[in-house]
């Protein structure tokens, strides 16, 4: 299954240019590009299939995470579930 892809703070996971930077994001997840009236902007995404393989990510990351039906999604323009790797407060 692919979800979308995210981080309470992302900005350990950006490059210089304010992108996500294929060296920082976490094992096993990739980058997509898209383009709208805005111009173009990159999404991290990561395929998983089993709950072991869900688990092994988690560990991978070394944060906790938290995992979103699509329905909770506040972006429509995917409609797929989310993880957000916990890695900062936030109220």
């Amino acid at each position: 299954m692919k979800f979308y892809l995210c981080a309470t703070n992302c900005s350990e996971y950006l490059g210089d240019n304010g992108r996500y930077d294929a060296n920082k994001i976490p094992e096993g997840a990739h980058i997509e590009w898209y383009k709208d009236d805005r111009g173009y902007h990159d999404e991290m995404y990561v395929e998983l299939h089993t709950i072991d393989e869900l688990l092994s990510f988690a560990e991978k990351v070394g944060d906790e995470i938290i995992v979103k039906p699509a329905s909770s999604r506040c972006r429509p323009k995917t409609q797929m579930p989310e993880i957000e790797i916990y890695n900062d407060y936030r109220e």
